[in-house]
């Protein structure tokens, strides 16, 4: 526990004697968070031993009793603006008995962020010029699971890659700029991993989710920035080229299917897995929706299954054409 009684302006107002002060740091000792004490200047008078080893206060270097930057800590909000120091000690702002809650985050010492709920009120709510209490929950596995959950609800769990309404809504951005170049297009593939299927049944879906996240990650290294790949359901998947010539196209699809000529490893079983990829171009003028225009690659994609598999199929294409029309 760290405590400034042999310090200059160690005095804890209106805890006038060492007995009174032994009584505070008793009571914040009882406490199962984070809780120090602070002059209206700002000094550190007072810390339980939750607080020392929160904040490692033993373990910095410090250049005063400041807190918090005294030992070279600095809160953020939850936007990342700095907390000054004088707000962070000045917790009456006109009201002596009012307690103030807010979410900050700071470094330590290995430089991970800490995200810590931080409350803080005069010590005594009758004397505005008494020292105040800060007292600190650390929050960060809820503020990191929070961030899960939220990820979750854009980008698929088991490869990370965009869900399919993240990638309806970055292609109905680049429908609202269509490429400048005439040669050049937008085009969406829609990948289908073939016999996923059978694969879940003969090893399990633990390994059949193992095969298909490290070919996911085959797949993510076929695409380079800014192309972006998403996974719509089970084993398909989108990707959505940006201004890209044909010859760019056909070297994509080339890649993605030499790609899967290497087997997958999972827990000392070969696993071979072929694609499908249909393939629609996006026109200046086009006047389909995403919606519709991923149906249209989604429907290549079928007919390109269709051939046996480790095929690419245009639904520009007549072949297209005529298993639409038939």
């Amino acid at each position: 526990m760290m405590t400034r009684n042999n310090r200059p302006g160690g005095g804890l107002r209106s805890v006038p004697t060492n007995a009174d002060r032994q009584g505070v740091q008793a009571v914040i000792d009882a406490l199962p968070i984070g809780a120090i004490v602070l002059s209206q200047d700002g000094l550190l008078q007072l810390a339980n031993d939750v607080a020392s080893s929160l904040f490692e206060l033993d373990e910095r270097q410090v250049d005063d009793m400041s807190f918090p930057g005294g030992f070279g800590i600095s809160f953020h909000d939850s936007q990342g603006e700095l907390v000054e120091a004088q707000t962070v000690s000045n917790s009456q702002a006109g009201h002596v008995d009012r307690i103030d809650t807010a979410t900050v985050f700071f470094e330590n010492l290995n430089g991970q962020k800490v995200w810590l709920e931080m409350s803080r009120a005069n010590l005594r709510p009758d004397d505005p010029e008494c020292s105040v209490l800060l007292s600190f929950r650390d929050i960060t596995e809820l503020h990191l699971s929070r961030k899960r959950l939220f990820a979750g609800d854009v980008n698929d769990q088991l490869t990370g890659l965009p869900r399919l309404p993240a990638v309806l809504e970055h292609l109905a951005s680049l429908l609202q700029r269509p490429p400048e170049d005439v040669a050049r297009s937008n085009v969406v593939m829609v990948i289908n991993f073939d016999k996923l299927r059978e694969l879940n049944a003969s090893l399990g879906h633990l390994r059949g989710d193992e095969a298909l996240a490290e070919t996911a990650q085959r797949l993510r290294d076929c695409l380079p920035r800014p192309h972006l790949l998403g996974r719509v359901v089970g084993a398909e998947f989108i990707a959505v080229l940006q201004e890209v010539d044909q010859d760019f196209v056909d070297d994509i699809s080339d890649s993605i299917h030499l790609a899967l000529t290497e087997p997958v490893i999972v827990e000392e079983t070969a696993v071979r897995l072929r694609a499908s990829v249909g393939i629609t171009h996006i026109s200046p003028d086009d006047e389909r929706s995403p919606e519709e225009i991923v149906s249209s690659a989604d429907t290549a994609m079928y007919v390109a299954r269709n051939k046996g598999g480790g095929h690419t199929v245009d639904f520009g294409s007549l072949q297209i054409r005529d298993v639409l029309e038939g």
